[in-house]
């Protein structure tokens, strides 16, 4: 087990959790423009 596998594995995950609520949000602010426009 490589330290630097490990810290590059941990990154990705981060990486994944923020672009997974970043996504949620954008589409959280998507459906509330929706919803003023209609």
């Amino acid at each position: 087990m490589n330290y630097k596998n490990i810290s590059r594995r941990l990154v990705l995950k981060q990486l994944a959790s923020m672009s997974a609520i970043g996504a949620m949000g954008s589409l959280r602010s998507l459906s509330l423009y929706a919803e003023e426009r209609n």
